[in-house]
């Protein structure tokens, strides 16, 4: 909000949340048989789902939480990395504490004396997380539920294939 008076702006940044918008490639009537059960299964926003963004996963096990991360924190710190080790984490890279899902914003490229690493998250943590948490590299995933109205069967048929057409969804919270 920008001041009448003064003209200073005021930013707050309280909440974000992912969503997701998946396509799908033509299929058989077999496999959107069993699409359209699955996503029917959901009974619309009622049930919840596991996804795991394309492409993620790094060879990293037995990481966890070094030091409690309180809800809204920015960063999280991460143990487990002999001292001065290189942290093979990126920007973009996912990781998941309790199948919530974050993105890499910083990382150091090396642990410190400890074997940390601070790593700056996105979105914030909106709960805490204990110390000694597990964190997934290697395969992070988050929960998600439909968005309202996405519950319908909406397929399309060709000669060969059938179209189940797109999946919206957002973080279950």
């Amino acid at each position: 909000m920008i001041s009448p008076f003064s003209g200073n702006q005021v930013t707050v940044n309280n909440f974000a949340e992912w969503s997701l918008e998946l396509g799908f490639n033509p299929m058989s009537e077999a496999n959107a048989k069993a699409f359209t059960a699955w996503r029917a299964s959901l009974r619309g926003a009622t049930g919840t789902f596991l996804y795991q963004p394309h492409g993620s996963g790094k060879n990293l096990n037995g990481r966890t939480l070094a030091a409690t991360a309180f809800p809204y924190s920015q960063t999280i710190s991460v143990g487990g990395w002999a001292a001065g080790a290189a942290s093979q984490l990126v920007g973009g890279d996912y990781l998941s504490i309790n199948n919530t899902l974050f993105q890499i914003i910083t990382a150091p490229a090396v642990a410190d004396g400890n074997g940390r690493v601070l790593i700056e998250v996105s979105p914030n943590t909106r709960t805490q997380f204990a110390t000694g948490s597990s964190v997934n590299f290697s395969s992070p995933k988050g929960r998600f539920r439909l968005i309202e109205g996405q519950d319908g069967a909406g397929i399309s048929r060709d000669a060969d294939t059938v179209s189940v057409g797109t999946l919206s969804a957002r973080e279950a919270l």
